[in-house]
């Protein structure tokens, strides 16, 4: 644990704590200044603060660094590379980036142990697992960011989602931030695109396993630009989802040509990684990159619930990797 101390000056009365420690530490930033006093890591007199707290001259101010004795991801080994690009897979609850005002585990500072020149090309929300690609020179980089602009990178999902799906369909508008942790969506000209195929409905015809596919990533996008359209993910809180019924990955059924063909489902049982998602305090919901196509490299992985999937809706999927 690391903590860092300040005592408040005359020139800081009556001014707000975050206003004040974001200047003193620009290192942690805006956000993480707040993000602590979220998690009553602002300490004044053995008691934690809120963000808004006016300061008062010599108020010592204790601010509570997060640490860990693991520095770096464990097993972080290369799914394959090609043309100088390198796919490796990131675990669901992992940071991509490392985070203002904490000292965490995560996927850059780690590849960059092993590969010090790396550049990242993709990244994904701390809840979201899958692919994560990196280059370590500046022209792959900027060849990779000129075919990103003419849209030839595609990067599919696996999305659990409330709400029946039986037709593919597509989402085109723009993100813009309606706060510092939450994007909305609205009419502009500057679009993003999602395109959704259904997969899988469940026997209640509640819930969809659905593939998404985007081209140029906003933050959020898929998660957003669902949740427009009355489909969040399930799980997340953030934009609207009512239930966290995990376990439905159980019950689905293969949707094809816009039918359901009823299979017998798996019995319910407790995997690894439904404990996991259980056990979260943070975001939780299920969304997985399985595929990055671009004419540098394609890689894929399987997600984390695969053993959860019936084994009629793993072939299907199987069969769509095979024929891309």
């Amino acid at each position: 644990m690391k903590k860092l101390h300040y005592t408040c000056t005359q020139n800081d009365i009556d001014n707000r704590i975050d206003f004040i420690l974001k200047n003193v530490f620009p290192e942690l930033g805006g956000r993480g200044i707040k993000k602590l006093c979220e998690q009553n890591k602002i300490i004044l007199k053995n008691k934690p603060i809120k963000a808004s707290y006016k300061a008062k001259e010599h108020d010592e101010i204790q601010i509570i660094l997060e640490n860990s004795s693991i520095s770096q991801v464990e097993n972080l080994i290369p799914l394959c590379s090609s043309h100088g690009y390198i796919a490796i897979y990131k675990a669901p609850f992992l940071h991509t980036e490392s985070q203002q005002g904490k000292i965490t585990i995560n996927i850059e500072d780690s590849i960059k142990n092993s590969f010090p020149n790396a550049i990242l090309l993709t990244r994904l929300d701390y809840a979201t697992s899958g692919l994560i690609l990196f280059c370590q020179n500046t022209i792959d980089f900027e060849n990779w960011k000129k075919e990103q602009a003419q849209n030839t990178i595609k990067k599919r999902y696996l999305a659990l989602v409330e709400g029946n799906i039986q037709q593919p369909f597509s989402i085109q508008k723009e993100i813009i931030a309606k706060n510092t942790t939450t994007m909305q969506t609205k009419q502009g000209t500057k679009t993003r695109t999602t395109l959704i195929t259904p997969l899988a409905i469940s026997a209640c015809q509640q819930f969809s396993l659905i593939e998404c596919t985007i081209f140029q990533g906003a933050r959020h996008q898929i998660r957003v630009h669902l949740a427009s359209e009355g489909f969040p993910l399930v799980g997340d809180i953030k934009y609207g989802a009512r239930t966290q019924n995990f376990a439905i990955l159980h019950q689905l059924e293969l949707c094809n040509n816009n039918l359901t063909h009823s299979i017998s489902p798996t019995l319910s049982k407790t995997t690894p990684y439904l404990e996991l998602l259980e056990k979260q305090q943070s975001e939780k919901f299920i969304l997985h990159n399985y595929q990055i196509q671009s004419p540098f490299i394609t890689a894929h992985c399987l997600p984390p619930f695969w053993e959860d999937l019936p084994k009629t809706i793993q072939d299907n999927i199987l069969v769509k990797i095979q024929h891309i």
